[in-house]
């Protein structure tokens, strides 16, 4: 990656004791992930020292300080435990045995999640299951304990208790959710529940935050639909603004409120807007509103800090600063890449997602990095704690203490990027040819974009710009990646490494902008990604592909070419829900279908088997009717397939197989035997596709799927539903297949890839012999409309088929 860097030599000049010495809680004394002053005096500039780095469990718990002693949560084989350590050393000083790991799923990583808060001597500290414990921070002796599941009856939100305790007036505040209040009071000395309110708003992983407002000592409680203020020894409340708008998972379901100064707070209720509020006296009351709102500091799961008239956080992979008076976006920066941050006084501290340190000016202006320090191999997902001179980081294996030190100035040097092979000579012709753009141009004209040099692959993009990055499937979901730039010109450069028979789809951002390759015209449809390479939830996404010489894609069927076509036929199905009890009987919901009749349907008086394609893109953009057309009749056994227009309701599944099934039989000639009908699935509606099978065994006999998208939540339910059912006793015809590059995020714990392969193999594991296994493609239907034909000849095969599935195989099956 090229970037301008800092050169850290010299003396160091001085490390002197600074004001701040703790670091009690979850962002800091004040709850605003900053440290007011800790900057060691002197002169030069300020860089990183690494003291220590030691090995610890699993987690995200981050670390709270006091006494010189650091403490946090991991996990420690099979069970997760609160530790402390010594801070000038990061020596063990002691352990608590605390509850059973609590295992990572659905895209989430093994271990403890809350940070723990220390007051009074005491450590206070929560478990996912629901431990909550208080424990004397000299040699962590339990003082008491309670479960909040056992004890106080509330369940565990889904992945587990992850907010923070906060300790204000004697009083520990923690926000569980469960009936008969959200938020509950406990004496600290003694455990006690001094209260407990605010009923209703889900929780995920959010905390309280005790905070002093309009003169007033209170614990901040966001919900998913409101914000409050209340006394933290009553548990009365305060002053309540209700809040509107669809939270997400990076909203309110899993942040906190954080104080800005001025009787105001930064609230990230919604992904995509946060809100500035003032909370004032009126009389004797307090009363909230909202001054402002901002796009910045969303679509992320990064806390922010607060920075004197700035706001510092992360707008979705790109660190940013907020106006912390009208919510403005000051300035946002892909350096030095996603992660989390600290402010300690004017600068800024952020650890990334992939395990550098990096420290810079909180400034207003932007992004100036002034040191930076490779620390940890493994991936970081916790806030930086700041105390008496140093930050202590964590990732999910290792902790660190980091000094700042100040040392003597020296001079800014360039990273050496050496040039891919495609781009050899072109800094020589353009030195020779005095006119940058023209020799670019013409170097680039000479040759296909992107360039191809044996397995590197080198991707291009030529045009004025400030910053241009490339993301893709060879990359990961929620991923950018900073493209190079030939130095004193236009032209940005990636390079990456890919297999022979590679295809992937990929964008540029220029500008922070998703942008199409102009290089080409090879365009095709993202469903799966978004303009963000998050999750899609709008429209399809023009994104543009690119494809290795050796992948089987390329290759032309004529065999397919000239099959003569079917005939699509529109029309609405009704579903009747139950009936509730002593209610009335609701309306009939009409379900648009289109139903694809084979050449020859209505010449003779044929029975057909059925296919019912459950991915609702597949007729559109997946041309599953112009694949069809091609293969029925030739390698494909003449079939009608119906493609549901399904609603966005619980049970669909259900009502298919009840009430559409039957409805579809009575209006086409199908046959009605169950291996005469299949159910396909793409993506998430692939693990409906099967699951349908097992649950009406009478009706189906045959399953699609084409990348199973499931995670662990999904993978349990779906085997729950194989029950005991062997391929001896519920025979199946079963395609199952997974891209090679599908569907992977790097920085959590979800791999697609992974998933494929785990129900392949408990298929198999269960007797049935799936065809299709890992492919030569990736995901979405850029991938799978490649392959329904070989997914077709699988479930009705004619003959001997065309044979196409060995070419598509790899080697891991």
């Amino acid at each position: 990656m090229l970037r301008i860097v800092l050169t850290i030599v010299g003396l160091v000049v001085a490390g002197a004791s600074v004001a701040q010495e703790s670091w009690p809680s979850f962002r800091g004394p004040e709850g605003t992930g900053r440290a007011v002053e800790g900057l060691p005096p002197g002169e030069g500039v300020i860089g990183l020292d690494l003291v220590w780095k030691r090995k610890v469990g699993s987690g995200y718990s981050g670390v709270a300080i006091a006494e010189d002693r650091l403490v946090t949560m991991m996990a420690a084989g099979e069970r997760d435990v609160v530790v402390a350590v010594a801070a000038n050393s990061g020596e063990e000083i002691w352990r608590f045995d605390l509850a059973p790991t609590y295992t990572g799923h659905d895209g989430s990583h093994d271990g403890p999640i809350s940070t723990p808060a220390i007051a009074q001597g005491r450590v206070f500290a929560v478990s996912p299951w629901g431990r909550l414990v208080a424990l004397d921070l000299s040699n962590g002796k339990e003082a008491w304990s309670l479960h909040l599941k056992e004890d106080l009856g509330i369940d565990p939100p889904f992945y587990g208790f992850g907010g923070s305790p906060a300790i204000a007036g004697g009083v520990l505040a923690f926000q569980p959710g469960g009936e008969g209040g959200s938020v509950v009071g406990f004496d600290t000395g003694t455990g006690e529940q001094l209260w407990r309110g605010l009923e209703g708003g889900r929780i995920g992983a959010q905390s309280p935050i005790a905070a002093t407002l309009a003169e007033r000592e209170q614990f901040v409680i966001l919900s998913t639909n409101r914000l409050n203020g209340l006394d933290p020894r009553s548990g009365e409340t305060l002053w309540e603004l209700a809040l509107e708008g669809d939270v997400g998972p990076k909203g309110a379901f899993s942040q906190s409120p954080m104080p800005i100064g001025d009787d105001k707070l930064l609230v990230k209720h919604r992904e995509e807007r946060s809100e500035i509020v003032r909370v004032s006296r009126e009389g004797e009351a307090l009363k909230a509103e909202i001054l402002a709102e901002s796009r910045g500091l969303t679509r992320s799961y990064s806390p922010p800090s607060a920075g004197g008239t700035a706001l510092f956080g992360f707008t979705s992979l790109f660190l940013s600063a907020v106006d912390s008076g009208d919510g403005n976006l000051l300035w946002r920066s892909r350096e030095p890449g996603d992660g989390f941050l600290v402010s300690v006084d004017d600068q800024l501290a952020v650890l990334t997602k992939k395990g550098s340190l990096h420290l810079g000016d909180a400034s207003t202006a932007g992004w100036k990095e002034t040191a930076s320090l490779e620390l940890f191999d493994d991936l970081a997902w916790t806030p930086p704690s700041f105390a008496d001179g140093a930050l202590y980081v964590r990732s999910l294996g290792e902790l660190a203490r980091v000094d700042l030190v100040r040392r003597s100035r020296a001079p800014q040097v360039a990273a050496q990027v050496t040039l891919p092979k495609a781009l050899a000579g072109l800094q020589e012709k353009i030195a020779e040819g005095g006119d940058s753009k023209a020799t670019i141009e013409a170097f680039l004209a000479q040759r296909e974009l992107p360039i191809i040099d044996g397995d590197e692959v080198t991707f291009a993009w030529h045009g004025a710009a400030e910053d241009v990055a490339i993301a893709g499937e060879m990359i990961g979901m929620r991923r950018e990646e900073p493209m190079n730039r030939l130095a004193d010109t236009d032209l940005w450069w990636w390079s990456t490494r890919l297999e022979p028979q590679a295809r992937i789809s990929y964008l540029f951002y220029v500008d922070y902008e998703p942008t199409l390759d102009p290089s080409h015209q090879r365009r095709t449809l993202s469903t799966v990604l978004g303009p963000d390479m998050n999750w899609n939830r709008s429209d399809p996404m023009a994104i543009s592909w690119f494809a290795m010489p050796g992948w089987p894609g390329l290759q032309a069927d004529a065999a397919a070419v000239g099959s003569p076509g079917g005939r699509l036929e529109s029309l609405e199905l009704n579903i009747q829900q139950p009936t509730p009890e002593g209610g009335e009987a609701p309306a009939p919901i009409a379900v648009p279908m289109h139903v694809w009749l084979p050449p020859g349907y209505d010449q003779g008086d044929e029975r057909y088997p059925v296919v019912y394609v459950l991915s609702r893109p597949a007729r559109e953009v997946g041309q599953w009717p112009e694949t069809l057309d091609q293969v029925v009749g030739k390698s494909v056994e003449p079939v009608i397939a119906v493609f549901p227009e399904a609603p966005r309701m619980r049970g669909f599944g259900g009502f298919l197989a009840t009430q559409i099934v039957p409805q579809i039989d009575e209006r086409f000639r199908t046959r009605a035997e169950r291996s005469a009908r299949a159910t396909v699935g793409m993506g998430w509606e692939s693990q409906t596709a099967a699951a349908l099978n097992f649950q009406h065994p009478e009706t189906f006999g045959k399953a699609g799927m084409q990348s199973v998208y499931m995670l662990e939540s999904q993978m349990e339910r779906f085997e729950g539903l194989i029950g005991e059912a062997t391929g001896e006793s519920l025979p199946l015809d079963i395609y199952l297949e997974w891209g090679r590059w599908d569907l992977i995020s790097p920085h959590e714990e979800m791999n697609m890839r992974q998933s494929g392969r785990w129900a392949w193999d408990l298929l198999r594991s269960k007797g049935w012999q799936p065809q299709g296994g890992e492919v030569w493609d990736s995901t979405d239907y850029a991938s799978w409309s490649n392959r329904t034909a070989v997914l077709l000849e699988a479930l009705f095969p004619l003959g001997q088929g065309s044979g196409r599935l060995a070419s598509w195989q790899t080697a891991a099956r």
